[in-house]
């Protein structure tokens, strides 16, 4: 099945092959932004018009640190800050065109990434995964999360069927 790495459990190695297929889609897309930068966009892209202080409560960061990320995803022609509507002393976010079209690029990479992979398996094989999947993420509340703004306890989408 798996090769066996001295120290690494089967779920472990399991673990870093999704991993390295989702990874491998933003090296090829967005392999100029460090993962804290596309976080922040994808937090941006989930919640628009958050303000400064809740992008950094929600990476769970400075707001001096929160704002350097910004200053350069605004450089980048990724990310606009404007005054927010409910308090104009607030900075609210949003990605720019290029940022979410970005975005874009990189989940259909993603996706096509894992679909790839997906038309290897068997359709019992996809079921397996699809029931291992939601029975993790319906427990993943108990460990941390690098931010939540999504129940965790949420079934997963299903998984894409190969075109047969």
């Amino acid at each position: 099945m798996f090769s066996s790495t001295p120290g690494i459990s089967p779920l472990e190695e399991a673990t870093r092959a999704l991993l390295a297929v989702w990874h491998r889609a933003r090296r090829t897309v967005a392999g100029h932004l460090s993962p804290v930068q596309l976080d922040a966009m994808e937090v941006v892209a989930d919640l628009p018009g958050i303000t400064l202080g809740e992008l950094a409560e929600e990476l769970h960061t400075l707001p001096s640190s929160a704002s350097r990320l910004c200053d350069r995803l605004e450089s980048a022609s990724l990310l606009k800050r404007a005054p927010a509507l409910a308090d104009r002393r607030q900075i609210a976010l949003h990605l720019t065109p290029d940022g979410a079209d970005l975005l874009n690029e990189l989940h259909q990479r993603r996706n096509s990434d894992i679909q790839a992979v997906l038309e290897h398996l068997t359709a019992v094989e996809r079921a397996q995964l699809q029931h291992g999947l939601n029975a993790f993420a319906r427990h993943a509340h108990r460990a941390a999360q690098p931010y939540s703004h999504e129940p965790v306890s949420a079934p997963l989408r299903r998984l894409p069927q190969p075109d047969a």
